[in-house]
């Protein structure tokens, strides 16, 4: 977006100009992450779909996130699919890592795109 200000503009004018100008700008991004949600739910395999409903309400999770599923069929489930699926949701941009060295500790986070993913799922 490129604006000159002219010596004689009524700063109104210009601000109202600039905010449709970038409220436009804004929802045309927000259109495109969408639409990349989009193309990335279309693109998950049915473990990570199911990964995905598995870990539906959290924030950021790990492989000891099977200690919190009581059903020990589910956990199993849960153990048999989590590599391939956090792999695959690592490769789309759903999830990231956060690796604590001084911890020895990791988890994977939601991405903003793997939010939209997660809250359609």
């Amino acid at each position: 977006m490129k604006y000159e200000l002219k010596k004689k503009s009524k700063l109104p004018e210009v601000e109202k100009y600039l905010v449709g100008e970038l409220s436009e700008y804004l929802c045309y991004a927000l259109r495109e992450v969408h639409a990349g949600a989009a193309r990335v739910l279309e693109r998950l395999n049915i473990e990570c779909l199911q990964l995905v409903r598995m870990l539906k309400q959290t924030e950021f999770f790990s492989h000891d996130s099977v200690n919190q599923i009581p059903d020990p069929n589910v956990a199993a489930h849960f153990l048999q699919i989590f590599s391939g699926a956090t792999g695959r949701l690592l490769d789309l941009g759903v999830i990231f890592t956060h690796h604590d060295s001084k911890q020895g500790t990791y988890a994977y986070h939601w991405t903003y795109v793997g939010r939209l993913v997660r809250d359609t799922v």
